[in-house]
């Protein structure tokens, strides 16, 4: 399958949002059961607030609280999907949900991915390459749907930036089934 390109949408347009663009760069790779993906922000990177890259990184709870990238994988058959969740600082985390919000069990704790970071701040420009396999369960399945999204927060305002490919419903939520609209074999 060859690389995608998509631009994801803030959850309200506002004149802070307008200020950002968030791209996404898609490869699924079927024969290996991974994915590489790349994000790409242009904006006035000195609004926002990016971890710094961490000698030591590894998996962490709660990543979502600061600036950060998603990805999600559903299997239409089951309704089951795992969350990966990576941040600039190298940190990540990946989720199992048996339905919607509805964490399984167990976790992947030791799946790890490759992480890389890039940030130009005098350009306002940044990317974040993560490449990474899919959990031992969804490598069985043939057919996946995936969402994109981000986080950004940003200097001197409460409130984040939500992006997505698609949003569904009232608040941003990422998790819904209809935010994940890219489907690869």
């Amino acid at each position: 399958m060859n690389k995608q390109k998509h631009t994801l949408a803030p959850f309200r347009s506002t004149e802070l949002s307008d200020r950002f663009r968030v791209v996404a760069e898609y490869l699924p790779d079927a024969k290996n059961s991974s994915l590489l993906l790349t994000f790409k922000i242009s904006g006035p990177m000195s609004q926002l607030c990016l971890p710094s890259r961490e000698a030591v990184s590894g998996w962490k709870e709660g990543i979502w609280l600061n600036s950060c990238f998603s990805c999600f994988v559903l299997n239409q058959e089951t309704g089951q999907y795992a969350e990966f969740i990576f941040s600039p600082s190298g940190d990540w985390c990946a989720l199992s949900f048996d339905a919607y919000r509805r964490r399984a069990d167990t976790q992947p704790t030791a799946w790890k991915p490759e992480i890389f970071t890039f940030i130009q701040a005098a350009s306002d420009k940044a990317h974040m390459t993560v490449k990474f396999t899919l959990l031992p369960q969804q490598r069985e399945k043939k057919i996946f749907c995936s969402g994109l999204a981000a986080i950004l927060h940003l200097r001197h305002h409460a409130e984040p930036l939500y992006w997505a490919l698609r949003h569904a419903g009232e608040k941003p939520d990422f998790h819904h089934p209809d935010s994940m609209v890219l489907t690869f074999r």
